[in-house]
């Protein structure tokens, strides 16, 4: 019997190895996919605002960012308006276009103290919920801040 389609070649439609576009182009595919990649608001800066311990005090703070990498790693200083010798490390990670990670650690009257929160980051403003821990005491309290 008599074929109307003679094959040509033995590759079927699928048999093919893919080709890799990042590398045919001999571009990194890191960089292909970095400009879909949220960019990370930068939030270094002066602030002003306060810092509710619930059920202790309110404290009028100052906020001063001076770092941040291009990775939204931040660090800075917290000080209190009422007592400027009370100062509190603050560092974090700008994590999202409207998020970010707060870390305090500093002293006070009662001894050391840290907080830990996830808060958000809205025109010129960054609020945050935080869990104090004192010795094995356990505040909770927020953070409200804006930049000046």
């Amino acid at each position: 019997m008599f074929e109307f389609f003679e094959s040509l070649e033995s590759r079927s439609l699928l048999s093919a190895a893919p080709v890799h576009v990042a590398a045919a182009l001999h571009v990194d595919p890191q960089a292909i996919v970095q400009p879909l990649a949220t960019k990370l608001p930068k939030i270094t800066g002066n602030y002003s605002g306060s810092l509710v311990v619930n059920g202790v005090h309110t404290r009028g703070i100052t906020l001063s960012i001076t770092k941040q990498t291009a990775k939204g790693v931040f660090s800075g200083v917290l000080t209190s308006t009422q007592n400027a010798s009370i100062k509190v490390t603050v560092t974090g990670t700008v994590t999202g276009a409207k998020t970010f990670t707060i870390k305090l650690k500093g002293t006070h009257s009662g001894g050391p103290i840290n907080a830990t929160g996830a808060g958000t980051i809205a025109k010129g403003k960054l609020s945050s919920p935080l869990k104090f821990t004192q010795g094995s005491s356990i505040f909770s309290g927020s953070i409200s801040l804006k930049k000046v």
